[in-house]
């Protein structure tokens, strides 16, 4: 709404009253209302009509005016029109005095009456009108709409439809930046209660469309009203999601701070990948210590320590990778990644410090098997017998010919053995074979083919593909029970 500035000690007192009746018996037709200029009609006495031109600055004070009459001053035509304004603006406040209730009042009975018809009238008029508000009032009316379509749409109280209409007052309410918009809308519901705060973040937070601007415009708030924030996190109404929705990581960090076992590991597993993407190390360094301290490896990504190095340093990358090792006890992949990350000759100076740790993990075998020459103090615990063939599998190229001698008879014994029927055994036999297919030591009986193994193959396509591959290049087919016809399905 224009709120006109107007100079009227210009006029003559008699071209104001006669510029008044001119107004007031309809005489004055707008042609054209922009923000600077406005083009109007005036009827005249004997009919003919008179073209008049305002100029207004942006503030909207006027700054210049002229008619298509021939007098020469400030004149009744130029008054007619300036009437015609004033009037227009008192109109729109007396409208506005009431908006903000009408529409409130509007938004609550549509959820009392649990009536999309009446949430989407509300939505067209909370649009529609929504010039004859202030600022505040608006942004008050959106978030009880805003809310109240949470709710509408979050506890099915009305059908789908609900979401169309949230979507559409957000797309059609404000034209700044979603992060901002966001932002004030929030603050904006400060007044309400802390559930309903939670339902109107939720909204923004849950939505695919909004959610990554509305995470960037929540820290907004967190930096400005920490208190205000902290309450909305507390909510119950917040869900944190959990998929692949993009992360702002400085978000991640202040669910860390404030209600860190609220959300799931994936979360942060996003919140790892935006850091990379964005090279916000500080973020990183953080999700990674609580990953560390509270979830497993298999949540923090590969690509996470080689960012750290990059970007931090290896002392710090090390530090993160012995907290992990030492928070899992039976967590080999802890292990892996330490070793994998770390120089080698930096390794074997760590080695010395994990070694007295080694005594109590149940992986022991397994670091054995793949690093015993750096823990000879720990080599007589080393038990053949007590390894899977999955360890055997993920540390065959680490095993010197002696050791490799061994586990390839004990898998052989393995593949025999009428006790291991459950799924995890004859997953763990799988690897078994992939070993053998590795190291080329197919000299096996046909006892290894007993029924229980082709039970096994032929219920289950991705192992018979395995086992039809592994088959197929060790030319043992037949031996195998296995058909020429099947042949043509092995998975190369």
């Amino acid at each position: 709404m224009k709120l006109y500035s107007f100079d009227l000690t210009t006029f003559a007192p008699e071209i104001l009253a006669r510029g008044k009746d001119y107004f007031e018996n309809g005489k004055v037709r707008i042609i054209l209302n922009t923000q600077n200029h406005v083009h109007a009609s005036v009827k005249g006495s004997k009919g003919e009509a008179y073209k008049v031109h305002l100029v207004f600055d942006n503030d909207s004070k006027l700054i210049d005016m002229e008619c298509s009459c021939p007098y020469h001053q400030h004149c009744k035509h130029e008054a007619a029109v300036i009437y015609f304004l004033m009037d227009s603006v008192k109109k729109e406040e007396e409208v506005g005095e009431g908006t903000y209730q009408r529409i409130v009042s509007s938004i609550n009975d549509a959820f009392q009456r649990k009536s999309l018809n009446g949430l989407r009238k509300a939505k067209e008029e909370l649009i529609t009108l929504k010039d004859k508000m202030s600022y505040e009032e608006l942004e008050k009316a959106t978030s009880l709409f805003v809310a109240t379509c949470y709710k509408a749409f979050y506890y099915g109280e009305v059908d789908g439809g609900v979401h169309r209409c949230f979507l559409e007052a957000v797309d059609n309410l404000d034209k700044s930046p979603m992060d901002v918009f966001v932002a004030k809308t929030i603050e904006s519901a400060k007044d309400l209660n802390a559930y309903s705060l939670g339902e109107v973040f939720n909204a923004f937070l849950m939505e695919d469309k909004y959610s990554l601007l509305a995470q960037k415009g929540f820290m907004d708030v967190y930096k400005g009203n920490k208190s205000l924030a902290i309450s909305i996190l507390n909510s119950s109404s917040v869900i944190i999601p959990n998929n692949s929705q993009s992360v702002y990581p400085p978000f991640a960090c202040a669910i860390i701070d404030n209600i860190p076992l609220s959300s799931y590991p994936t979360f942060y597993r996003e919140a790892l990948k935006a850091c990379f993407q964005n090279g916000d190390i500080d973020s990183a360094r953080k999700i990674v210590k609580f990953l560390n301290k509270n979830h497993n490896q298999k949540y923090i990504p590969e690509e996470t320590y080689d960012f750290l190095k990059k970007n931090g340093s290896e002392e710090e990358t090390e530090s993160f990778l012995l907290d992990a090792f030492y928070e899992f006890d039976s967590d080999f992949d802890s292990y892996l990644r330490l070793r994998k990350y770390v120089k080698k000759e930096r390794f074997k100076e760590i080695a010395k410090k994990i070694s007295p740790a080694l005594a109590n993990k149940s992986f022991l075998n397994a670091v054995l098997l793949r690093d015993g020459s750096l823990f000879p103090e720990h080599m007589h615990a080393l038990s053949i017998k007590k390894l899977s063939c999955k360890e055997v599998y993920l540390c065959r190229e680490d095993l010197d010919e002696e050791t490799k001698d061994k586990v390839a008879s004990l898998i052989k014994r393995k593949l025999v053995d009428p006790k291991a029927k459950t799924k995890e055994a004859v997953e763990d036999l799988f690897y078994g074979l992939l070993y053998l297919d590795y190291s080329h030591d197919f000299s096996l009986d046909t006892a290894m083919f007993e029924p229980f193994i082709l039970k096994s193959v032929s219920s289950n396509n991705e192992y018979r593909s395995i086992w039809l591959s592994i088959a197929s290049r060790n030319d043992m087919l037949s031996k195998a029970g296995i058909y020429p016809y099947e042949v043509k399905h092995v998975s190369h």
